[in-house]
């Protein structure tokens, strides 16, 4: 956009200022990547979670913050910038990098083993779009010291099909490489759903929504007693063809 590429052109002349305020570092940093923003996450739920009975990952809330950095109080690096706000929308300018750390089910032991393949990161589930001017009605400005956070329910957008342990960043679209700090967190292989024994079986492509790639899955179901009744799904490779039996 216009001010990044100001604040870009603005960079040599702002760092032979004195510094006279705490933080200038860090915006002389940020103004060498042509921005004054700043993105911090936080997991404000917890780090272990389950499957949701449709979403991928139950309840995973993404605490975003947006920072300013740039110090309030000074009349020449006090710089305000334009931004979009964080929606999980396709037009967003701020987007999850989610990797797989260590995966509980995975198969082998250590040592002796080949490599394992670089992890792929978690994609969306639906594909991120080139933002029109109709898209860009509800920027917002963010002026010198000022923040603001959002929570935004990422488990609901990110497609993660296997338990395991995963790490997340939030990284800004863009030139300027404005990347968050790194949390992690863990997604247990079972999930509640509304449904019998029966229901499930029959309908269960439907709440995998076609990604059915996981080594096994632990339900809990409906049943019309007084107690939940427990189901476990594994898959069984045949002939090179997946098969999933239910006990």
């Amino acid at each position: 956009m216009a001010v990044s590429r100001s604040l870009a052109l603005l960079a040599p002349i702002l760092a032979a200022l004195p510094a006279g305020a705490a933080g200038v570092a860090r915006s002389e940093d940020n103004l060498a990547r042509g921005t004054c923003l700043d993105i911090k996450i936080r997991l404000p739920k917890a780090e272990t979670y389950i499957r949701g009975e449709t979403d991928p990952v139950l309840d995973l809330k993404i605490e975003v913050t947006i920072s300013n950095v740039m110090p309030k109080d000074d009349p020449v690096r006090g710089i305000g910038e334009l931004y979009r706000p964080v929606k999980l929308s396709p037009h967003d300018f701020i987007q999850f990098e989610i990797l797989p750390v260590e995966d509980v089910a995975a198969e082998g032991g250590e040592g002796g083993g080949e490599p394992k393949p670089k992890p792929k990161p978690i994609r969306r589930d639906m594909p991120l779009l080139p933002a029109e001017p109709e898209n860009l009605r509800d920027s917002k400005y963010l002026g010198p010291g000022e923040s603001e956070t959002v929570v935004v329910d990422a488990g609901r957008h990110y497609l993660i099909d296997r338990p395991g342990i995963y790490s997340i960043k939030a990284r800004m679209f863009g030139p300027n490489g404005i990347v968050s700090n790194e949390e992690k967190f863990r997604v247990l292989p079972f999930k509640k759903v509304d449904q019998s024994a029966a229901e499930l079986e029959r309908l269960w492509k439907q709440y995998e929504r076609d990604r059915l790639e996981f080594p096994f899955m632990v339900y809990q179901v409906r049943t019309n007693a007084a107690f939940d009744e427990v189901i476990y799904v594994q898959r069984v490779v045949n002939s090179r063809t997946d098969h999933y039996e239910f006990h």
